[in-house]
């Protein structure tokens, strides 16, 4: 973790022809301009309309994303708020459980259950193998913990992998920014979804986090209004740990899966909500819906038929077309605007720039562009 973010990417910027910064998990890009605010090659060389943040290549009927904010059970809905104090609950932690029995049984092949640390996540299989949760989900689906030690990850990843492609489906019970968070690439039946429980706020009392927190806060206080506070530099770590899991979900323009956020933080309009969604990408906002007060079982339903929906439109599409499916939708009108010359940022970087924004370029996620240096 650095301190000053800037110092490091001044030192290649600075030589560089021209940098583009891209990545799927950047946002909210706001904050990563104030992390890099100290850059002259920043400052002088980026580009005055901002960051680029397009779409995704994936059509509506690929994606059903849901903020569930309540739990049901016994008859009431409850607030659903995945805090330290809720963690030590046994009933909370049960109900956790079995809202994720009830989703994961709806799901066909494989799904990525994220929590918040490796601590909440030895709780819950403390209080599922009790309660005999565990093996019902063992029941529905290969069951796969994310271990804290490496060794243990290639025997864990065949089992899952396994599972996820033979009919049954596989479960993974994983940890933000853990080894099954990023690096791997899920693509097709190897997960259908992603189920985000919580908000992964990092450990508060990390020395390396108090210090980041404290050296914001300090630049802050001289005068630099650009930077971050310590509290919203905090905050950002739990939004963009949250963009990596769900990225997991959606691998190339024919997939399809459903992403689940569970907790009511992630709400606008419920008991206990923050709005979070406005800090998780622009594509994955435009598809979300909230789940309010609607028994599980009918979000069981409207899975199905997702999934249902799914198959048919892609089944419907190979027959159709086998070469066609293989093309991403954002490449043909992209060869029209740019020809088969290669992109090259320079003075005329803006105008290129104006082109891309017109076409429907979701495989361009989150774009950060610096023009050619002088000379």
């Amino acid at each position: 973790m650095l301190m000053t973010p800037s110092v490091l990417f001044e030192t290649f910027a600075s030589l560089a022809h021209a940098v583009i910064l891209a990545s799927g998990t950047l946002a909210p890009l706001s904050a990563l301009q104030a992390e890099l605010s100290e850059s002259k090659a920043m400052a002088e060389r980026g580009l005055l309309e901002g960051p680029l943040e397009a779409r995704h290549v994936v059509s509506p009927w690929q994606l059903f994303a849901a903020v569930l904010p309540a739990l049901d059970g016994a008859g009431k809905s409850e607030p659903l708020v995945s805090t330290y104090g809720a963690w030590q609950s046994e009933e909370f932690v049960q109900a956790l459980g079995a809202g994720v029995l009830e989703l994961v049984s709806k799901i066909p092949g494989g799904v990525l259950c994220f929590l918040p640390s490796y601590q909440t996540l030895e709780l819950a299989m403390l209080f599922w193998q009790r309660g005999g949760l565990y093996r019902r989900l063992e029941e529905v689906k290969t069951l796969v913990v994310e271990p804290r030690t490496t060794s243990e990850l290639p025997e864990l990843s065949r089992r899952f992998l396994a599972g996820a492609t033979d009919g049954r489906g596989a479960l993974c019970l994983a940890v933000y920014r853990g080894k099954m968070s990023e690096g791997m690439d899920f693509a097709d039946d190897l997960c259908r979804a992603v189920i985000c429980i919580g908000v992964p706020y990092p450990q508060m009392n990390d020395p390396v986090v108090q210090a980041k927190r404290q050296w914001n806060d300090s630049k802050r206080r001289r005068g630099t209004s650009a930077w971050l506070s310590g509290d919203e530099w905090y905050e950002l770590q739990a939004h963009r740990a949250v963009n990596q899991a769900v990225g997991r979900v959606l691998r190339h323009s024919q997939d399809y899966g459903a992403v689940l956020l569970l907790d009511a933080r992630w709400g606008t309009g419920v008991p206990k909500a923050r709005n979070l969604q406005r800090r998780l990408s622009h594509w994955i906002q435009r598809h979300l819906v909230e789940w309010r007060c609607t028994p599980s079982s009918d979000l069981g339903r409207r899975l199905q038929q997702h999934f249902a929906a799914a198959v048919g439109v892609r089944h419907g599409q190979e027959n159709l077309s086998p070469v066609a499916t293989r093309i991403e939708p954002s490449a043909a009108p992209l060869k029209r605007r740019l020809g088969s010359a290669p992109l090259v940022l320079g003075p005329s970087t803006r105008s290129v720039r104006r082109e891309v924004l017109g076409a429907p370029c979701g495989s361009i996620e989150n774009t950060w562009l610096l023009p050619c240096a002088e000379g």
